[in-house]
């Protein structure tokens, strides 16, 4: 099964690592100031990330060796670039803070709300655009699973996850399986344990 995009294990985290780290993922102090000691930049500003971009503000030409006065093309890939950093940024600081807030679920807790990843283009699933109680996230048809799991990029074929448990219907069993993928791409792992615990019992 696939892991959490974030590479790292919430299970690991003590209540004061948990809150470290929610407020590092909010504030972008973890992989998001690439100049330390620069001033906070208001929304939307681009960072000076780019040391090709000398004093008099016009783009370096990388053929030529100096500031070519007419290469607006350069200036544009910059900011485009920039653009994409700063989309990269927030996909990966909202979702450490989604996996931590899912890692944190105890189970079970049927009320617990949760919380979805972004995908790579910094949107959200169709079927999972806001946050959720476990409870309804139990009940997802096959194809809301299959939706969700497509705009992951996670496999949809899980047969060979499912064979193991003694449903009455295969259906069932692959349904499941892509609910145990889902827990652990999300990073709700006491879920993913309790439940699978639960259906161990019961199949």
């Amino acid at each position: 099964m696939p892991g959490t995009p974030m590479g790292m294990d919430p299970r690991g985290a003590n209540s004061m690592e948990l809150a470290s780290a929610m407020e590092h993922a909010r504030s972008g102090l973890e992989g998001g100031d690439y100049f330390l000691g620069a001033p906070r930049l208001p929304p939307g500003t681009l960072r000076p990330r780019s040391p090709m971009v000398p004093i008099s503000g016009q783009p370096w030409d990388h053929d030529h060796g100096f500031a070519a006065s007419g290469s607006m093309n350069n200036a544009l890939g910059f900011r485009e670039r920039d653009r994409e950093r700063d989309l990269e940024d927030s996909i990966r600081r909202d979702n450490r803070v989604a996996a931590l807030l899912n890692g944190a679920i105890l189970a079970p807790s049927k009320y617990a709300l949760v919380h979805p990843l972004r995908c790579d283009d910094g949107s959200y699933p169709a079927d999972f655009r806001s946050a959720k109680m476990v409870s309804a996230m139990r009940v997802l048809d096959n194809s809301q699973l299959d939706r969700i799991m497509q705009a992951y990029r996670l496999p949809l074929d899980l047969s060979s996850n499912a064979h193991h448990m003694r449903d009455s219907t295969s259906s069932s069993r692959v349904r499941q399986a892509k609910l145990f993928s889902l827990w652990e791409y999300l990073g709700a792992y006491h879920l993913l344990e309790y439940d699978k615990v639960m259906k161990g019992l019961r199949y």
